[in-house]
């Protein structure tokens, strides 16, 4: 980030290996460092820990178009630069658990229909074992 000053010149610039939206437009820096620009050269500074910038960007990716496998790709990627992929997880989970709960859930019906609860036990323990081999 750069400091200008009225002239447009810069004055100093500060970066920091990583930053964190505390609120209220104000954010964290990680490991800041700031360099000061001067008549006399370049020199380091102390650097402010916390820093007004703004708010944090709004997610604009719309993921409902978007496959299971690009979505991990955009996951990965944003993971990568530092930022929160919660939704985007959740996101993942919602496009595996729908078509699972569209097989499950008629196949659970067709068991009361035909057999009855005892079918339906060892049915849940199949689908319980399935859930654990698909998650973890």
């Amino acid at each position: 980030m750069y400091e200008l000053s009225a002239s447009g010149l810069p004055v100093s610039r500060a970066e920091a290996l990583a930053a964190r939206h505390v609120g209220n437009g104000v954010w964290e820096l990680a490991d800041p460092v700031r360099i000061e620009i001067t008549q006399d050269g370049i020199h380091p500074a102390p650097a402010d820990r916390f820093i007004q910038l703004g708010e944090a960007p709004r997610t604009a990716v719309k993921t409902k178009e978007v496959g299971v496998a690009k979505l991990l790709d955009m996951i990965y990627a944003a993971q990568a630069g530092g930022y929160d992929t919660t939704t985007y997880q959740v996101d993942v989970h919602v496009k595996i658990a729908a078509p699972l709960a569209c097989l499950l859930l008629p196949a659970v019906v067709l068991l009361f229909a035909i057999g009855g609860p005892p079918g339906f036990l060892a049915l849940f323990v199949g689908a319980q074992a399935v859930g654990e081999y698909l998650w973890s």
